[in-house]
């Protein structure tokens, strides 16, 4: 046993108990608390998940050659990225012969030659016989599935159209004498077997990516972002957890976001390699001029929970305008009409007959005459929760974008192509924002000549040759449908045909004018509908009152205040401070207290006693620190106790109050006791002689709660009182 500032400690060893399995000594701590597999995550990354688009590798020049695709007859182009990013498109300079059909890109990595090896990166496909014929060639874009590039690593674009043939194959336009240095042309005639490398020749490309990400940005504008990054658990891992809280909380205790202490599943994910994307799901936007921290940490197949990310993961928000993502949900889908008897009687139903789908992949916008001569019509709703916007966000811009997966005659039926075959943006009112009935057909807009939320119509007469997004910029209309309350949380869209919309019968037999997308029952939100929002917020300083001062002690009390407005924008500090004179700051003395918002207290030490104080509680945000209303207090003055030794070598105090102590009539060399005790309230401190001298690592101040004894021994030396022994029960 020990005395340790004046507390009474018993020394208590942590013991871990070993047992053998097959030779193998096993820590039972460890089997309890589970494995920890691996180093932290590494090189944390904050993403736009709208990052704009650039190229980056890329040779066009000297295109005076070409190379035929088709069959077995593959064709390649090595490049090396000068920079991370993420691939998302690949253009090519072509033409074609024939009907090649249809052409595929493949992403490859490159052997220790420079060959392609290895499965397929990532890919994307265009419809060849739709190219140009001129053997000047055109350019021609291919989205692929979005990859992560790493730098100065060498990559293979390669290109086969299988369905070709020896009269119907795509050229590739070539530069005979190339000077591409990061790569070369290659070729094959076995289907990507073998490859035979062309060191002087390149082909005619574009490599299209994204940024990968931010480290440590500051004045990021994106307030619904993305994260990621390296794991290093040593092993494939298939669940990740966020934390992310204000950079005044270093230890993650009061996490503004954490995604789960259960994990949230994820893409297998190899040990050594980047995450996929992952979006912040708050359901509270990051603030303007607010700093925030983060960690991750990933899950593996065979040890558990990893480790903690350790590495600086920061995120120092902009002043000014923000950009926020919202997706769709559950209730998105599309309900149809189909009716043998005249248009009026399909468009002017008051509810569908044909099936109302929210849970499909794909939902659709229909219009048109089945095989049969029916006419059909089908209306799409996108219902997009966006309680998380502020309610002060004045809103400048917002676009919907949404993932056409097919066009037009996705049947094969004849096409109508009229000025009027394009879907519109509308705006619906289905009751339950989480799923669709057959009487919500009736809920897609008004039935004739809707509101439209968007001067773009997007034109379905041509087919769709590859999917993707197509984006609705909302005019003044579509923005006022945006909604910034939890208690009506879901903005509305709606999805129509143009003939459906200007009441237009469609007139062609045996014709569907259809426009199909991904649904939020699509895989993961790489294609799920949302809405990107533009916002500012009018941020203040904080409004603040303080209370008054409760508690007051010799030494110590406690400050009260409540902050009644953040000014919109997070309170990073806020407490109170105290001054002996008028008016004080935080430049004075002060007292932090946790929090955001709403009723604080602060504890005030270190007074001095019988003393005057000017109080104000304080609160700051990116804009400034505000100040309440000053209240004053004086400190306590303790009662005067006489502790005569002539009495006794052992005496007893009680305290029912703050006591200032006088010793008299000590013999030097006499040995004493005192006993101190506080009563059933406690929270009573003693103000000690000033010729109390203490051990080294000991201290005069005591704890005092409600009945606390403490015994103190000391002995006089004609000038001093020694305490020798403290002792707490």
């Amino acid at each position: 046993m020990e005395i340790i500032n004046n507390q009474i400690k018993t020394k208590t060893t942590k013991k871990i108990i070993f047992f053998a399995i097959g030779g193998l000594l096993v820590g039972l701590s460890g089997i309890l608390n589970q494995a920890i597999a691996g180093d932290p995550p590494t090189t944390l990354y904050i993403g736009y998940p709208s990052a704009q688009s650039g190229k980056y590798e890329y040779y066009i020049i000297n295109n005076n050659g070409d190379a035929g695709v088709y069959g077995t007859e593959w064709r390649s182009q090595s490049f090396t990225p000068a920079v991370s990013h993420q691939i998302t498109s690949v253009k090519i300079k072509a033409y074609k012969t024939g009907s090649p059909g249809t052409l595929t890109v493949l992403l490859k990595n490159t052997d220790g030659n420079g060959k392609p090896t290895g499965s397929d990166l990532t890919t994307g496909t265009i419809d060849a016989n739709s190219f140009t014929t001129a053997s000047a060639g055109d350019w021609y874009e291919i989205s692929l599935a979005t990859y992560n590039l790493s730098a100065n690593t060498k990559y293979a674009i390669v290109l086969k159209a299988v369905a070709g043939d020896g009269s119907n194959y795509v050229y590739w336009k070539l530069a005979l004498t190339g000077a591409y240095t990061g790569g070369t042309y290659l070729n094959s005639s076995n289907s990507g077997t073998t490859w035979s490398d062309n060191t002087n020749m390149d082909a005619m490309f574009e490599e299209w990516g994204v940024p990968l990400g931010f480290i440590n940005p500051t004045n990021f504008t994106y307030s619904a972002p993305f994260f990621s990054a390296i794991n290093n658990n040593g092993e494939a891992v298939t669940m990740y957890r966020i934390q992310l809280t204000l950079s005044s909380d270093a230890s993650f205790a009061s996490p503004i976001w954490d995604s789960g202490s259960g994990g949230v599943s994820m893409t297998s994910t190899a040990n050594a390699t980047r995450c996929p994307d992952i979006f912040y799901s708050s359901s509270t936007l990051l603030q303007p001029g607010t700093n925030y921290i983060w960690r991750i940490q990933f899950y593996g197949s065979t040890w558990t929970w990893g480790p903690w990310s350790t590495e600086s993961a920061t995120i120092g928000m902009y002043t000014g305008a923000l950009t926020a993502r919202f997706y769709s949900g559950a209730g998105d889908g599309s309900v149809h009409y189909r009716t043998a008897d005249t248009w009026d009687v399909a468009h002017d139903a008051t509810t569908g007959n044909d099936g109302a789908s929210y849970t499909g992949t794909t939902a659709q916008t229909q219009v048109g005459h089945a095989g049969n001569g029916d006419h059909t019509i089908g209306r799409a709703f996108v219902p997009i929760n966006t309680a998380g916007l502020p309610d002060a966000a004045s809103i400048s811009a917002a676009t919907l974008s949404v993932y056409f997966e097919f066009t037009h005659d996705h049947y094969s039926y004849d096409r109508l192509n009229d000025e009027n075959c394009w879907v519109g943006l509308v705006q619906t009112n289905q009751p339950n924002a989480t799923l669709l009935t057959l009487d919500d057909y009736n809920n897609c807009g008004a039935t004739d000549n809707p509101s439209e939320g968007s001067d773009t119509r997007l034109d379905i007469t041509p087919m769709l040759d590859t999917p993707g997004y197509m984006s609705y910029p909302l005019n003044a209309t579509g923005l006022t449908w945006i909604k910034k309350t939890a208690g009506d949380p879901y903005t509305m869209f709606g999805l129509r045909g143009g003939h459906d919309i200007l009441d237009i019968s469609y007139p062609l037999a045996d014709s569907y004018e259809i426009g199909g997308f991904r649904t939020s029952e699509y895989a993961n939100t790489t294609s799920d509908p949302y809405l990107e929002v533009t916002y500012t917020i009018a941020c203040t300083a904080p409004t603040l009152t303080t209370q008054a001062v409760s508690n007051i002690a010799i030494a110590t009390a406690t400050g009260n205040g409540t902050v009644t407005s953040d000014g919109n924008a997070t309170i990073t500090e806020r407490g109170v401070c105290w001054n002996t004179l008028t008016t004080p700051t935080t430049a004075n003395s002060k007292a932090i207290s946790t929090g955001t918002t709403g009723t604080f207290t602060s504890s005030m030490t270190g007074l001095v006693m019988s003393t005057l104080y000017y109080v104000r509680a304080y609160a700051i945000n990116f804009v400034g620190t505000s100040y309440g209303n000053e209240v004053t207090f004086t400190s306590t003055t303790p009662t005067p106790a006489i502790v005569d030794w002539n009495n006794s070598n052992v005496q007893e105090i009680i305290l029912s109050a703050d006591r200032s102590l006088t010793f008299v009539n000590g013999k030097s060399g006499g040995v004493y006791s005192l006993i101190i005790k506080q009563d059933d309230t406690g929270g009573w401190t003693i103000i000690w002689p000033s010729f109390m001298r203490w051990p080294v690592g000991a201290t005069s101040t005591f704890i005092t709660a409600a009945s606390t004894i403490y015994l103190v021994k000391f002995v006089y030396d004609g000038t001093n009182y020694l305490a020798y022994a403290i002792e707490q029960y």
